[in-house]
């Protein structure tokens, strides 16, 4: 676990906030290794001239390949859902 001051002790609370937006993560005090990985990949994209908007986009494409390939929440047995 992670303590949010670890993560954000050199980020403005906007900067922190925006972070943790982009990488689609509730504020908490303490954040699992998981979730520390994605807010420190997030902070090095943005340090590398990304846009938050762009993170975000990055982190929904990640999130939309786990459930394609099977690693996401599947819907519950006899529901089916609609592609759009």
């Amino acid at each position: 676990m992670y303590q949010r001051e670890e993560l954000f002790a050199n980020l403005s609370p906007e900067e922190s906030t925006a972070t943790l937006q982009a990488c689609a993560i509730a504020e908490a005090q303490e954040y699992t290794d998981d979730e520390a990985d994605r807010i420190k990949e997030a902070r090095a994209q943005i340090e590398q001239g990304k846009t938050y908007e762009e993170v975000a986009v990055y982190f929904q494409a990640e999130v939309e390949q786990s459930q394609a390939n099977g690693k996401g929440k599947k819907s519950p047995k006899g529901k089916k859902t609609l592609a759009l």
